[in-house]
């Protein structure tokens, strides 16, 4: 008997058996970056990753496929790439944990249950997914590697593997950041305004990395030094950070031989994996701009598109009398290691003041009132795409 719950994955009509999508799947270069249009072409269904956690998938002949037992994150986008499916248990024992694209489940409105075009003989062929492994540190156990290669190969990637030896100053201070979608993959801009002149943006790299990274924590109105040098992007040049100076400390994206952080070094690098576990994030201290304010209770996720739209955070109890009030921040303010700290780009007074997280979702989608927590921190709300097909 399958549990009752809100929850929609991705549309019902599925294009391609399970088995070819994990033969396919290309990581990013099939997944969108959010928009700020004015356009949506589906319905907006939000659900909390606590839900989706543990609920049952069927296949079309109804047979029991396993129990979702967390999801694969995009530390950057806050794309949900695959479920982590237990297939086979019995009484919770034994069984496979496997890792599925998001896009291969089907969700039937009808019947309120999340479908997969596989059998359980299909399954058994899949390569598992070893949680130890990935507790370890060992990121590119199961299909990540080889399923997701956009991620790693500096010959498929819009950033430069080595930067330039041409170098200039960009001095100011932080306005804003841009998650923007280039050849397929999601990079972050930070927007800099100078003492005199307009503002730059600068290019930071591909926003796995430089917004999945906690030892990197840059806030709006945080003054800046920052190294760029020069790139041609179809005819228009682009400023490249080489590294940024701010408040007495420096950091690199490109190391001194001139490489890029990100690339070919799992284990150099600062981070691993571009990807992080729902069960990774979950509970880990909340830090606003510096100050310890609350934990992670949980994540909303928007399901057409498979996002992470928000993280919900319980604030401290001592934190102005407040407790129990979980409040809902955009995951786009989020930065996030493998350590038990996630950084916010917000004051305390931005959490306390920000919309609590609703006992029913669905009024977050209803005349568009999840603009409301954008607003609350001074951001552009985004306008959710779907899967690109």
């Amino acid at each position: 008997m399958l549990k009752k719950t809100t929850m929609m994955l991705v549309p019902a009509v599925l294009v391609m058996a399970a088995g070819q999508a994990l033969a396919q799947s290309d990581g990013m270069k099939d997944q969108p970056a959010m928009r700020t249009d004015n356009q949506s072409s589906r319905p907006l269904v939000f659900e909390l990753g606590s839900k989706m956690d543990g609920t049952k998938v069927e296949n079309a002949s109804k047979e029991n496929l396993g129990t979702v037992t967390d999801l694969v994150i995009d530390r950057g986008s806050g794309r949900v790439n695959y479920l982590v499916l237990k297939s086979g248990a019995v009484m919770g024992m034994g069984g496979k944990t496997v890792l599925v694209p998001y896009r291969s489940f089907g969700w039937d409105n009808a019947e309120h249950k999340v479908t997969l075009a596989a059998t359980k003989d299909e399954i058994k062929t899949w390569p598992e997914f070893d949680k130890k492994a990935w507790e370890n540190g060992t990121r590119e156990n199961g299909l990540i590697r080889t399923a997701a290669p956009d991620y790693y190969d500096a010959n498929n990637s819009p950033w430069p593997a080595e930067a330039k030896s041409d170098k200039a100053i960009v001095t100011g201070k932080v306005k804003s950041f841009t998650r923007r979608s280039v050849d397929g993959h999601e990079e972050l801009v930070m927007v800099v305004t100078p003492a005199t002149g307009t503002d730059r943006e600068v290019v930071l790299g591909p926003s796995w990395y430089t917004a999945g990274n906690n030892t990197v924590a840059f806030y709006r109105d945080t003054p800046v030094d920052i190294t760029v040098f020069h790139t041609t992007r179809d005819g228009r040049e682009v400023e490249i950070a080489r590294s940024i100076k701010s408040n007495g400390k420096e950091y690199n994206y490109y190391d001194t031989h001139g490489r890029a952080m990100w690339v070919g070094r799992t284990g150099e690098s600062a981070l691993a994996s571009p990807f992080v576990l729902f069960s990774d994030i979950k509970g880990k201290t909340v830090y606003c701009r510096g100050e310890k304010c609350g934990k992670v209770k949980d994540t909303v996720v928007e399901c057409s598109t498979g996002r992470v739209a928000f993280i919900s955070v319980d604030p401290d109890k001592e934190f102005l009398g407040i407790g129990d009030q979980n409040r809902l921040v955009p995951f786009t303010l989020m930065s996030s290691a493998m350590d038990d700290k996630v950084y916010i780009d917000a004051d305390k007074t931005m959490i306390t003041s920000a919309p609590t997280t609703p006992k029913d979702l669905n009024t977050l989608a209803t005349n568009s009132d999840y603009k409301r927590i954008y607003d609350a921190y001074s951001i552009q709300s985004p306008m959710f795409e779907t899967w690109r097909r």
